[in-house]
């Protein structure tokens, strides 16, 4: 409580802050912001959520918005889509089998239990589901899953490097569809790699997925910590061809005006000139 005081962080109550590092981070955040000339923000909800969570830091330098981009030419290898093919075969799925892909941290806020359970419930309209996890997970988290989903043919695979793009990319385009039912992050990428390689995803419709995606037509929204709405939506996603080629069609004009990396970079750029640095 002294601690809270002391920072000017005592305007929340002491049981907000269940881990002690959550009280130090924002304390450094702040003085980081007090030293830097700007503070970029991958989201508009990341910005409003720390400007709200730190005190009248928004007076003390300038604040952008900078979506993350997408390296798109790892992403237009012609060969993807048959290398895709290829993985199917070996991982014995069939042509009639619709594969929901996670990606991602194996935690429970990012709603991988959530996934699970909406699976089953779609199970009992789809027997032809393929359900694959693609993250670093633990026996009993594994455990925990196949309890929630026991009639669902379930595959867990370690997380791939992000310097191997090229094997996450014939991931995405192996699947139906992409699940990421966060309880709310600043951003996510795996939605805009996906949307790359032209694989619709359903994303929570809360925190920055809402916002970037969501809201902008290139991604199927669904309620955070809801599995009976998210499996209405993945059902939706799987079986309803024009939704399926709007949230395709909205999500590449999104990747290419917005979330790529030359866009992205030339915001950066502009930031810094503005700001009268010397980019020689």
């Amino acid at each position: 409580t002294d601690f809270l005081e002391d920072n000017k962080l005592d305007q929340y109550p002491s049981d907000k802050w269940h881990k002690g590092w959550e009280a130090t981070t924002l304390l450094s955040r702040r003085q980081m912001m007090e030293l830097a000339a700007a503070v970029t923000y991958v989201s508009g909800t990341q910005q409003k959520e720390d400007l709200e969570l730190i005190p009248d830091i928004h007076t003390r330098c300038n604040h952008f918005v900078v979506n993350n981009g997408v390296d798109l030419e790892q992403y237009n290898n012609p060969q993807i889509k048959a290398q895709a093919q290829q993985l199917r075969i070996k991982m014995n799925i069939s042509k009639a089998e619709k594969v929901i892909l996670y990606c991602g941290r194996m935690d429970e806020e990012k709603g991988i239990y959530d996934l699970a359970k909406a699976a089953q419930l779609l199970s009992k309209k789809n027997k032809n589901i393929r359900l694959i996890y693609l993250g670093n997970s633990h026996d009993t988290t594994e455990a925990r899953i196949k309890s929630n989903c026991p009639n669902v043919n379930t595959i867990f695979l370690p997380l791939i490097p992000k310097e191997e793009r090229g094997r996450l990319a014939t991931m995405y385009s192996l699947a139906d569809v992409v699940a990421q039912p966060t309880w709310g992050e600043c951003f996510n990428q795996i939605v805009a790699e996906a949307l790359a390689l032209g694989t619709p995803s359903v994303v929570s419709d809360y925190s920055a997925p809402g916002e970037i995606y969501v809201k902008k037509g290139a991604a199927v929204g669904c309620q955070p910590q809801n599995p009976q709405d998210l499996a209405d939506k993945l059902d939706l996603a799987l079986t309803d061809s024009n939704l399926r080629n709007q949230v395709i069609r909205q999500g590449k004009i999104l990747i290419g005006t917005d979330l790529n990396l030359r866009t992205m970079t030339e915001r950066y750029r502009k930031i810094y000139e503005q700001l009268d640095y010397d980019l020689q």
